[in-house]
C-alpha cells in the first residue's frame, strides 16, 4: 500500500510539472526569434561505450551550439533513409543484422520539421551472434529455494569469447558469482536472480568502499577483507589499468530481491555487530573491478547486501534503462567509484540511499591513490527517490571532474519521511582534500541542488590538509515546481575564519527556484534566474545578477 501511496505521489509532481519539461527546447523561453535562427547541427555522435550487441547500438552525440530553437533529432543511415527520430541526444538502434557495418548521422529539427546539416559520420560494426549456454543444462533448478550457485557457475566458466550465459524464466537462488572476459550474462524476461542470504556464499574479497576492504588469501585472519558480490567481475588493483574487458550484463528480468536483499543486508549487520575488532566491508550487488568495455541493458535491479552498482578502477561503462529500486540501507543506486566514462541513459532510479553517488576514495588513502571519476554523463535519467540524486561525494579525496546531466528528472524524496532531497547533491569534508571540478547540469527539473563543504561537522580543518577546493559549476535551464518552499538552491562553502575555502566560479543561467542561500561563495553569477524568496548571501563576495 505505501509503495502505491509513493507512486501516486511521484505520478502526480510528474504531471505538475510537465509544462517545464516540454518548454525545455523552447525558443520563447529563451527569448529567441526562431525565424532569425539558423538550425545549428548535432555534433561529436559517436558509439556509447561498449554499447553495441550482435542485434543493436546505442548512439549518443552533443546538442548543437546553439539549440533553442531545436524540438528533436532524426537519425539516418548512409543512404539517406530515415531510421530513427528522438527528443533526447542518444537512440538506440535495433533489429541490425549480426557482424555487419553500419554508417549514421544525425540531424536536428525544429517544430516545423526544417532541418539541420548532418552531424560528423559514424561507423558502427555489430557483433557476431555465437552460442547460447542454458543455464539449466548446467543443472540450475529455478525454483527461488534449491541454490543453483554452482550450476550457474558451471555455465559461466563454459561460456567462451562472445558467448552468451542465459539464465531463463525462473527464480534462480545464488551466492556469488564470477563473471570473466568477453562474455553476456543474459537474464531473460520472467527471469530472477535471487541473491541468497547466507554469508557464507560470498567469499572474502578485496573490494572499495570508503577505504579499500584488503583481502589477502595468505593470511586470511588479517586485513579488512569485504564480502563478495552477488555478481563480480575483475580482481581490484588501484596499480593496475583495467584487466577485465568486455562484459555485458543484459536482459529484461531481475536481479537482486526486495526481500533477501534486506535479510541479506541484516545479516551482515549482525555479523558487524559480532565482530569488531576490523571493519568488514560489504558486498554489492554487482561489482566491477578494474573492468572495461561494460554495457548493462534492461535489467531491472533490486536489494542486494548494500550498494548496488559499483565500479572501481573502471572505465567504458554505459548502463541503458535500467531499473534501479532499492530500499535496503546503504542501497545507492550506482556508484562510480574512481572511474571514468560512464554513461547512464535513461535509468531511473528509487533507492534506500543516494541514487547515484560518484567517489574517488577517503582522506588520505584517497589521496595517495590520486585516481578520480572523470567524465560521467546522465542524459535522461529519472530519479524519483533517495537521498539525493546526481552526488558527489563525500568520498571523493582523488577528485571528481567532468560530471555532465541534461535531460533528467531530478526530483527525490525520502521512501520514509516523504521529505524532498536533493536532486543534485554535492558532499564534502574538510578532511577529504581533493577536488570537484566542472560539474554541469542542464535542461532538467530539479527540486533542490545543494553543496555541503562539511559534511562531517568538524570544527576546525585538518592539519596539513588543503581544503577541498569545489569549483567550476554550470546549471542551464534547471528549474524547480512552483510554490514549494523546500526547492532551493543551498551552497555553501568551507569557512574556518582564517582559512576559507570558496565554492567559487557558480555560473545559474536560466533557473527557477523557490529561494537561494549562498555562503562562503565567490564568483558567482545569476543570469536570468528568478528565485520567489530572492537570495541571502553570507560571507560571500563577488556575487553577480544580470537580468
Amino acid at each position: 500500500m505505501k509503495s502505491n501511496k509513493l507512486k501516486l505521489f511521484i505520478i502526480g509532481t510528474l504531471i505538475c510539472i510537465q509544462p517545464i519539461a516540454f518548454g525545455q527546447f523552447s525558443a520563447k523561453a529563451r527569448n529567441v526569434k526562431i525565424k532569425d535562427m539558423v538550425i545549428a547541427n548535432p555534433t561529436n555522435l559517436r558509439e556509447a561505450p561498449a554499447a553495441v550487441t550482435d542485434t543493436s547500438v546505442v548512439l549518443v552525440w552533443e546538442k548543437p551550439s546553439e539549440y533553442s530553437n531545436v524540438t528533436g533529432y532524426t537519425i539516418y543511415n548512409d543512404k539517406g533513409q530515415k531510421v530513427g527520430e528522438t527528443d533526447k541526444t542518444y537512440y538506440k538502434l535495433q533489429n541490425l543484422q549480426q557482424h555487419n557495418k553500419y554508417k549514421y548521422r544525425v540531424k536536428a529539427h525544429t517544430g516545423d520539421l526544417e532541418e539541420s546539416k548532418p552531424s560528423n559520420e559514424v561507423t558502427i560494426k555489430t557483433e557476431k551472434k555465437e552460442k547460447i549456454i542454458n543455464v539449466k543444462d548446467y543443472g540450475a533448478v529455478g525454483n527461488g529455494t534449491a541454490k543453483d550457485t554452482v550450476a550457474i557457475q558451471k555455465a559461466i566458466d563454459a561460456c567462451k569469447d562472445g558467448e552468451t550465459v542465459l539464465l531463463p524464466q525462473g527464480k534462480y537462488l545464488s551466492g556469488a558469482l564470477y563473471l570473466h572476459d568477453n562474455m553476456t550474462f543474459y537474464v531473460d524476461k520472467g527471469a530472477q536472480l535471487v541473491p541468497s542470504t547466507d554469508l557464507k556464499d560470498y567469499p572474502w574479497t578485496s573490494a572499495r568502499h570508503d577505504i579499500e576492504d584488503i583481502y589477502d588469501p595468505n593470511s586470511p585472519t588479517k586485513g579488512n577483507p569485504a564480502f563478495s558480490s552477488l555478481i563480480n567481475a575483475g580482481t581490484m588493483d588501484h596499480n593496475q589499468k583495467p584487466t577485465t574487458h568486455n562484459i555485458k550484463i543484459m536482459g529484461e528480468g531481475t536481479i537482486g530481491d526486495d526481500s533477501n536483499g534486506l535479510t541479506l543486508r541484516s545479516a551482515y549487520d549482525a555479523f558487524g555487530a559480532k565482530n569488531t575488532a576490523t571493519h568488514y566491508g560489504g558486498g554489492s550487488l554487482i561489482s566491477l573491478k578494474n573492468c572495461d568495455n561494460v554495457y548493462m541493458d534492461g535489467i531491472h535491479i533490486r536489494n542486494g547486501m548494500m550498494w548496488t552498482i559499483v565500479p572501481v578502477y573502471s572505465k567504458d561503462i554505459t548502463s541503458y534503462e535500467l531499473d534501479i529500486n532499492t530500499t535496503v540501507h546503504n542501497g545507492d543506486g550506482f556508484d562510480p567509484n574512481s572511474s571514468s566514462n560512464v554513461y547512464l541513459l535513461k535509468d531511473t532510479f528509487s533507492t534506500g540511499d543516494d541514487c547515484s553517488a560518484i567517489k574517488s576514495g577517503k582522506d588520505e588513502e584517497g589521496r595517495k591513490i590520486g585516481i578520480p571519476s572523470t567524465d560521467i554523463y546522465y542524459r535522461d535519467c529519472t530519479f524519483t527517490a533517495g537521498h539525493g540524486g546526481i552526488t558527489l561525494g563525500s568520498e571523493m579525496s582523488g577528485g571528481i571532474s567532468d560530471v555532465f546531466g541534461e535531460d533528467c528528472t531530478l526530483m527525490p524524496i525520502d521512501l520514509k519521511t516523504k521529505a524532498v532531497n536533493s536532486g543534485v547533491r554535492v558532499k564534502v569534508s574538510p578532511s577529504r582534500g581533493g577536488y570537484i571540478h566542472n560539474l554541469k547540469v542542464r535542461d532538467s527539473i530539479c527540486n533542490k541542488i545543494s553543496v555541503i563543504t562539511n559534511y562531517d561537522k568538524q570544527k576546525a580543518p585538518t592539519p596539513g590538509v588543503p581544503l577541498p577546493d569545489i569549483s567550476q559549476f554550470e546549471f542551464t535551464n534547471v528549474n524547480a515546481p512552483k510554490g514549494n518552499s523546500q526547492y532551493i538552491l543551498d551552497l555553501n562553502g568551507s569557512n574556518f575564519g582564517q582559512d576559507i575555502s570558496y565554492l567559487s566560479n557558480l555560473k545559474f543561467n536560466d533557473c527557477n527556484f523557490y529561494s537561494a542561500r549562498l555562503d562562503s561563495c565567490k564568483d558567482v553569477i545569476f543570469n536570468n534566474c528568478n528565485f520567489d524568496k530572492g537570495i541571502t548571501k553570507t560571507n560571500s563576495v563577488n556575487i553577480e545578477e544580470i537580468k
